[in-house]
């Protein structure tokens, strides 16, 4: 699927808000993107991420497998799925 201009832009600011620590800022344009393509692969997977730092084990496993089905299931974005999952089940206490 092609990533629609808006949401690559916005994916963008997150990483930006990122690396200046603005943590808000950047769920608030993950948040905004999640709105106009809900299944988009990256979009679902930042969440996963935002899930792992919150302690959410479940959500995070969860976004992370769901952004890995919907993804092309190789490249960078593979590997983050994988190592969300890995952790999250570590962290829960399950088998990675």
């Amino acid at each position: 699927a092609i990533e629609s201009p808006a949401v690559t832009r916005l994916l963008e600011e997150a990483e930006a808000a990122e690396s200046r620590k603005a943590f808000v800022a950047a769920r608030r344009a993950v948040s905004v993107a999640r709105q106009i393509e809900p299944e988009n692969p990256r979009v679902l997977q930042y969440l996963a991420e935002y899930a792992l730092r919150e302690g959410n084990w479940a959500d995070a496993e969860h976004l992370a497998l769901r952004s890995y089905e919907g993804s092309a299931q190789l490249g960078a974005l593979c590997i983050r799925n994988k190592m969300t999952v890995s952790i999250a089940r570590a962290e829960r206490g399950d088998d990675p």
